[in-house]
């Protein structure tokens, strides 16, 4: 078999076995359209509160470093919920990181 063939098998058993946990679990759910915050290490909560963030300065960003500051303005209380108060600084995929602060 080649390579292609088997990352059609490998999509297909994700896609189709429920694992019960762990990163297949995660895998698992996206491919079905349930994206839980705290898949990823809490990386798809980040990511979806950064598309959330992006329309306020689209075309130039707001700045270099200003991730931590626009995030954590609008969402404190988001963070809060989850656990102990941490500061993000990143939105933990250097893409949408940039994507904030240089637009």
């Amino acid at each position: 078999m080649t390579v292609p063939y088997l990352f059609i098998i490998g999509v297909l058993v994700l896609y189709f076995y429920n694992f019960k946990s762990g990163m297949l679990y995660e895998m698992h759910e996206i491919l079905h359209g349930n994206f839980n915050d705290d898949f990823g290490t809490y990386r798809i909560f980040l990511w979806k509160r950064t598309f959330g963030i992006f329309p306020e300065f689209p075309i130039l960003g707001s700045g270099p470093d200003t991730y931590a500051i626009r995030f954590m303005a609008k969402y404190t209380q988001d963070v809060a919920a989850i656990g102990p108060l941490t500061i993000n600084d990143t939105a933990a995929n250097v893409y949408l990181t940039m994507l904030i602060n240089i637009g």
